[in-house]
């Protein structure tokens, strides 16, 4: 009979081992993100920066996203186990993509359709006939669009990730999140506005972690832990923004500011609702609500089910399937019991004695363990299935500085936690539900002398529905751990402020530990040879100090380079009083010498190049005593042995030098010293001080220049400028004599020229009048010819000796208003003005420092010029003005007359240099050379520039600023 029974519950067993039970899944998973690393994310960061994920058995691959990523597709490919995408996870599972939700992290969505506050828009319905972006997963957009009507009267384009398409006006609006645009509004005149989907009813969550309904099946326990390990990141990352900040910029490398992250942080906060619902939470009714959306815009079938969609849909199915097995093997049992029925009737009262004795034996071993409960040295709290308090023992007691009495009967809700350890790490329901251990830590507050400690607290469901939690004070080890926490960010710190690595290595070369400065820089490369990662070799290093550290028991000190971090260091090699799996271990300290040794170099090189200087080089002690000279001064003046004012042919001009520097100044001046051949030598020396970090004087530095050849050239050159400058002198009194000539010369040849040019003209003018009735046309026509030459001539010595007048002119320069002058000379074009339609464009022109006269010349001679080409035009126009380039003003003068061939500029300023004949243009061919000499004279520049023949022309001058 007994045999039989023990068949039976091995094969009872066997099933339910082989129904329920699994193969151990690899502890390797990798997470898909759907975007680039942000604070977005924050919560898995942490778990796998805090142990969490290990803790769980599990070693996590975070995988950055970005524009393109298709996050589902990768997790369902086998590319990545687990995945965070929008609530269009719902969609891809319903098209068949089978898809697992295990938390929601966001309980309301954070994206917005984003627009320019300038634009106006503040509804959907102002968006019809607009252009909007939208990514391929912004199904809340989507459903918020086509729950008001208008998703087919947009025009929607794909997101080019730029805002400023926003601003520009490309496009009215584009898909956001709240949590980082709102950011960018903070910081910038730019503003934007947001249209939630919330406003229109489209209230969804946010970022869902899911994974594969093949992940679910075989690997079910795995995808458990992995949400609960990522739940604690979360936890821990909304209650330590600022660690999770700096995790984010020093190991993930966030092209965010810590600012923007922060900020993200605090929006992220307002979505989560972590102080109403606990983080992760999904919500069956709410999903459904959430299909339902997708159904009534037609984005999902109406006869789909969501069952299977939430990962609790599976453990329910699990338990389920473990339930009917179980009842269909006691229906086994019971047939089994039934046709053994009789079997056991003959030994009832053998059956009935054994029960009794059985009764008596458990009774016997409650007590036993009522014993053990009220010895054990932690607290054991046991409670009923709705929460209340039926059992604790005296260690619980006095854990919580209350009776017995008081503890029992009592809720857990009205257990004396703090509210911060509450918040912190609130009650997981859903875990012990699922019959997992629950462990967590909190602070007690004792009523009794209102002191804390802080507990382990390990909480599980039993079978029948009750619970039952042990705690324990780990007051101390969390005292013992914040100060071993402290001394290792303190030894860290000291390491990473003097750029000194440390590690731990086995006498098999194996790295077993590395300080975390080095990890950032090098990785974890714990359990790889130490000259594989830093030296690159497949072999120890031959001059490695570890044998020695491990063979002789002492420490030891070696240089090293680093070949992958391209520096060398000096390792202090220290054998240590432990070992691990057996191993000797040595701790090597690596002390950074790169700059050290680049500074010996340096010194080297500088040592060098002053040793080869032509400059004699030479070095005292503070107390006047030679101690070092260069190759080039001991040419110069020999060995100055130790005493440096042997070389001074003055000594007493010698040690005021030594005594100023000696005082910390600078010294540079010429002395005399003795040469080493005997001669005389003038050297420039230049002498200064060297300082300590406290301030005192090291070091007298002088350095001596040989400038005796140099002064023999400079007499030279004195008597030569002094034999110049006498006959400067002698030629500048020669030239005023002949300027003075040809002043009274030109005075005397226009005096000259000028009577009888005029009586050419009158007495022909006279003739003509009176002897007009007996001259022919042709006679006319030549005394009109007489005439006009007497009067050009005339003209042409007034402009000659205002040329002359030009040059010898005294200026007087004072402020000038340009357009002041301008108006007043083209006040005098009368009659240019009455003959024809005349256009002039004067801006407001500056105020020059200038010759006021000869400025009002150049003006009339440029307007006259701009006058004269532009007559044959029906509408003549003149436009003057200026810009200022640089140190200068550049004026202008444009017209739109006859122009002339560019081939030919060159010729416009120069005396007599004509590009028209006098018959259509006349002129003398003097007043533009004329305004090229007083533009140089203030020392400014002239050009001309045109197109060629009939094209009008352009001319410029410039004057300084100041």
């Amino acid at each position: 009979m007994k045999s039989v029974l023990k068949i039976f519950v091995f094969l009872f067993f066997s099933s339910v081992a082989l129904c329920i039970g699994s193969v151990e899944p690899s502890n390797k998973v990798r997470l898909q993100f759907r975007w680039m690393h942000q604070f977005q994310f924050a919560g898995f960061y942490m778990a796998k920066e805090l142990g969490y994920y290990r803790d769980a058995g599990l070693d996590v691959e975070i995988i950055e996203g970005g524009t393109d990523t298709d996050v589902m597709h990768k997790v369902i490919a086998g590319e990545a186990e687990y995945g965070v995408q929008t609530p269009s996870i719902l969609v891809d599972r319903s098209k068949g993509h089978p898809v697992v939700v295990l938390a929601a992290i966001f309980q309301h969505s954070p994206v917005a359709l984003v627009v320019s506050r300038e634009s106006g828009i503040t509804s959907l319905a102002m968006l019809s006939g607009k252009k909007i972006m939208l990514g391929a997963k912004n199904v809340e957009i989507r459903a918020m669009l086509k729950s008001e009507g208008i998703l087919d009267k947009v025009e929607i384009i794909e997101f080019s990730g730029s805002y400023g398409d926003i601003l520009s006006g490309k496009v009215s609006g584009a898909s956001g999140y709240v949590t980082d645009m709102s950011y960018v509004e903070t910081q910038t005149e730019e503003t934007f506005s947001y249209i939630r989907p919330e406003t229109y009813g489209i209230d969804f969550y946010g970022d869902c972690l899911f994974t594969s309904e093949s992940e679910i099946k075989n690997n079910l326990d795995r995808a458990l832990r992995f949400r609960e390990a990522s739940i604690r990141g979360w936890e821990y990352a909304m209650e330590n923004p600022e660690k999770a900040v700096e995790v984010i910029k020093r190991k993930y490398g966030s092209e965010k500011t810590v600012a923007q992250l922060l900020y993200e942080h605090s929006q992220m906060n307002k979505l989560m609702h972590t102080d109403l619902v606990e983080i992760g939470h999904i919500n069956p009714g709410r999903w459904k609500h959430i299909l339902e959306t997708f159904q009534k815009i037609g984005m999902i079938g109406g006869d789909y089910d969501i069952k299977g969609f939430l990962y609790t849909d599976h453990i329910e199915d699990d338990h389920n399937i473990a339930r009917a097995i179980l009842l269909f093997l006691a229906t086994v049992l019971f047939a089994v019991i039934v046709i053994m029925y009789l079997k056991y009737r003959k030994e009832k009262i053998k059956k009935t004695l054994e029960e009794a004795k059985h009764k008596e034996e458990l009774l016997k071993s409650e007590a036993r363990f009522r014993g053990l409960i009220e010895f054990a040295a932690d607290g054991i709290i046991l409670g009923s299935n709705d929460g209340y308090i039926t059992e604790a023992n005296q260690a619980a007691c006095e854990l919580f500085g209350l009776e017995r009495n008081q503890l029992t009967g009592k809720h857990f809700s009205e257990m004396p936690f703090t509210k911060e350890s509450l918040e912190k790490c609130p009650p997981k329901y859903d875990l012990l539900n699922q019959g997992q251990i629950v462990i967590s830590e909190r602070i007690i507050r004792r009523p009794k002398d209102d002191t804390e400690i802080t507990v382990e607290m390990k909480t599980k469901v039993m079978s029948d529905g009750t619970y039952q939690s042990i705690y324990r004070d780990i007051t101390q080890r969390k005292v013992a751990e914040k100060e071993v926490n402290s001394l290792k960010s303190w030894f860290e710190y000291v390491l990473g402020a003097t750029k000194t690595g440390f590690d731990i290595i086995d006498e098999d070369n194996n790295v077993i530990y590395v300080d975390p400065k080095w990890a950032e820089v090098l990785g974890d490369y714990r359990g790889k040879k130490c000259y594989q990662y830093f030296m690159g070799r497949s072999n120890p290093c031959p001059d490695c100090a570890m044998p020695v550290a491990f063979g002789k028991g002492v420490s030891a000190i070696s240089e090293e380079f680093l070949k992958k971090e391209n520096r060398l260091v000096e390792v202090h090699t220290i054998p240590l009083n432990e070992t691990r799996n057996g191993k000797k271990l040595v701790s090597e300290f690596n002390i950074d010498i790169t700059e050290k040794k680049n500074r010996e170099k340096s010194l080297m090189l500088f040592m060098e190049a002053v040793e080869n200087s032509q400059d004699g080089i030479g070095m005292a002690s503070p107390e006047g005593i030679h101690i070092y000279q260069n190759k080039a001064l001991t040419k110069l003046l020999g060995d100055f042995g130790t005493d440096p004012l042997n070389v001074y042919a003055d000594k007493e001009a010698g040690r005021r030098m030594f005594l100023a520097i000696s005082s910390g100044e600078r010294w540079t001046g010429e002395v005399k010293m003795i040469s080493s051949g005997g001669e005389i030598r003038n050297i420039l020396l230049k002498s200064y001080p060297v300082f300590d970090l406290k301030g005192k004087i090291t070091t007298l530095v002088g350095i001596h220049t040989d400038i005796t050849e140099l002064r023999k050239h400079e007499e030279i050159l004195l008597n030569f400028n002094a034999e110049l400058e006498k006959k400067a002198a002698e030629r500048t009194a020669q030239l005023e004599e002949i300027n003075r000539e040809l002043e009274a010369f030109s005075y005397s040849v226009s005096h000259d020229l000028r009577a009888p040019v005029r009586h050419i003209i009158g007495f022909t003018d006279i003739f003509a009048k009176e002897f007009s009735a007996t001259v022919s046309e042709k006679g006319k026509e030549i005394f009109a010819k007489i005439t006009t030459a007497g009067q050009k001539m005339e003209r042409l010595i007034d402009d000659l000796l205002m040329l002359s007048k030009t040059n010898r002119q005294e200026m007087t320069k004072s402020p000038v208003e340009m357009g002041t002058i301008v108006n007043i000379v083209l006040a005098d074009y009368k009659e240019c003005k009455e003959n024809r339609n005349l256009v002039t464009v004067i801006p407001q022109l500056p105020v020059v420092k200038a010759d006021r006269n000869l400025i009002t010349m150049v003006w009339e001679n440029l307007i006259d010029n701009a006058c004269k080409y532009t007559k044959n035009k029906e509408t003549s126009k003149i436009e003057i003005g200026f810009r200022t380039e640089g140190s200068e003003y550049i004026f202008h003068i444009r017209d739109n007359g006859v122009g002339f061939d560019p081939e030919f500029t060159h010729k416009l300023f120069g005396v007599f240099q004509r590009l028209h004949l006098d018959k259509d243009f006349s002129g003398t061919g003097i007043g533009l050379a004329n305004v090229r000499r007083i533009i140089s004279r203030h020392g400014g520049r002239t050009w001309a520039e045109s197109e060629g023949e009939g094209k009008g022309a352009s001319f410029y001058f410039t004057l300084p600023i100041n």
